[in-house]
Formats: C-alpha cells, sequence, structure tokens
C-alpha cells in the first residue's frame, strides 16, 4: 500500500488531477463566498427597496394630502370670490342709500328753508299788528276813552267793519263760513278784499282775497285811526 501511494504521488498526471483538484476546491470555496457576500447584497437591497417602496408610498400619501389641501383651497377661493361679490353688492348698496339720503336731506334743508321763511314772516306780521294794538290801546287809555266799552275800535276801523256788514249778510246766505275781525273779514278761512265787493261775482271772489292792495289800504287805516287819536288830544291842549 505504501509503496502503491508512492507510485501515485509521483505519478505526474496524478499530481496533475490533484492540483486541478485543489484549484477546483479553492474555486468553489470563493464562489461560495461570493454567492454569500451576493446574498447579502442581495439582502440589503431588498432592504433598500421596502424602504424605498415605504417612501414611495409616504410620499403617495403626501401628494395625495397636498391634491385634497388644493381641492379645499379651490374651495376657500371660490368661497372668498362669493363673498367678495356680495360685499361689493353690499358697499353698492350702502353708496346708493348714501346718495339717496343725501338728495332727500338736501331736499328737507329747502323745505325746512322754505317753512322757516314763511314762519319768520308770519311772526313778523304777527309782532307788527300786536304793536298796533298795542299803541292803539295806549293812545285810547291816554285819552281816556274805556276801549272795549263804549267805542270797541277807532273810527276808521268802525266805518270799514260797517260797510262790511252787506257782504256778511250775502256770504252767510250763499252759505258760506263768515268772520269778521276788526277790519278783515275772513271767508272760509281766506282774506275777503273789501275794495272789490261789488265787482266780483261768488265764483271768482277767491281770487281776490289777500291781495297787496287790501293789506295796504287796511295800514293806512290804522295809521289814519292812530294820526286822527294823536291829533284830538293836541287839540284840546290849544283850546286850554
Amino acid at each position: 500500500m505504501v509503496g502503491m501511494n508512492e507510485r501515485l504521488t509521483t505519478n505526474p498526471l496524478v499530481e496533475k488531477g490533484m492540483l486541478q483538484v485543489t484549484q477546483i476546491n479553492r474555486t468553489l470555496t470563493t464562489m461560495v463566498h461570493n454567492f454569500g457576500e451576493l446574498k447579502t447584497k442581495v439582502s440589503n437591497m431588498k432592504s433598500d427597496v421596502n424602504k424605498l417602496r415605504s417612501k414611495s408610498d409616504t410620499t403617495e400619501s403626501d401628494i395625495a394630502s397636498i391634491k385634497n389641501k388644493n381641492v379645499n383651497i379651490d374651495r376657500d377661493m371660490k368661497q372668498m370670490k362669493k363673498d367678495n361679490s356680495e360685499t361689493n353688492r353690499n358697499m353698492q348698496g350702502l353708496s346708493d342709500f348714501i346718495d339717496d339720503f343725501r338728495a332727500k336731506h338736501e331736499s328737507n334743508v329747502k323745505e325746512v328753508s322754505g317753512i322757516r321763511t314763511a314762519m319768520s314772516k308770519a311772526v313778523n306780521d304777527f309782532e307788527d299788528m300786536s304793536h298796533e294794538l298795542k299803541q292803539e290801546i295806549k293812545v285810547s287809555i291816554n285819552e281816556g276813552k274805556q276801549y272795549g266799552v263804549n267805542k270797541q275800535f277807532p273810527e276808521a276801523i268802525e266805518q270799514a267793519r260797517k260797510s262790511l256788514y252787506a257782504v256778511i249778510k250775502e256770504m252767510k246766505a250763499e252759505g258760506h263760513r263768515v268772520r269778521l275781525v276788526r277790519d278783515i273779514l275772513y271767508v272760509d278761512g281766506l282774506i275777503y278784499n273789501h275794495q272789490t265787493l261789488n265787482s266780483p261775482s261768488p265764483n271768482n271772489r277767491r281770487e281776490l282775497l289777500n291781495t297787496p292792495e287790501d293789506y295796504q289800504s287796511r295800514k293806512r287805516r290804522r295809521r289814519e285811526s292812530r294820526n286822527s287819536t294823536h291829533r284830538e288830544p293836541q287839540k284840546r291842549t290849544s283850546a286850554m
């Protein structure tokens, strides 16, 4: 056996075959080692792929969330545009209300100004009449007359009143409301013009009410009445 082994090891072919087997073993060992490394790399690649897949899922979720946010933003933008349009309509309505209020205010100011002017004129006329009446009462008291008892009005006014009695009777017969204040005749609440009593017909007598000529005539009679009452004391003083 020993001899056989020696012969085998000394045989060149056997040595060559054993060398090849050794090389094959080394190659197989290297391949096994490389396969193990490759397997490790494949495992690592699987882990990386799983991580990438997880990141991809997260990215898709983020993208879906962003899309949802964009939808909400679009909806909010539409609502904001709607609210803006409503605000613009309200602002226009407010502007129209302010313009209408300003126009009505200016109109009211003009009406109030006209009313104030009419009231001022009425007050002035009342003050004038009150002053005239006070002066006539004062003159009558100074003359020692019993004003309102023996002689209610000055002579000029008494004559004017008497000239209106016939007209008063006629107006009452026609169904009008008649009132005589001093020397002023009111027919249906309006001042009647005494200067044209005989000329107008009953249908157009209202056109003759409260004319400037009638007003001046009444003032002239009152002035003449006051002048006559002033002259009488002077005559009595001269006679004494």
